[in-house]
């Protein structure tokens, strides 16, 4: 996955902070990307938020 976004000039990935499973992910994409952790219950509010 690493190798794939850094061939489509990803410089940025985000993810939701559920459980442990994006440890991993993080861990491998930190030193060659910009890596955002997001909370997930923090997230669900904002689209609630969102006007239509």
């Amino acid at each position: 996955m690493r190798d794939w976004l850094l061939a489509e000039g990803v410089t940025v990935v985000g993810m939701e902070a559920t459980g442990s499973y994006w440890k991993p992910v993080f861990y491998l994409l930190e030193n060659d990307m910009e890596c955002w952790l997001f909370n997930a219950r923090y997230m669900k509010a904002l689209r609630a938020a969102r006007p239509m």
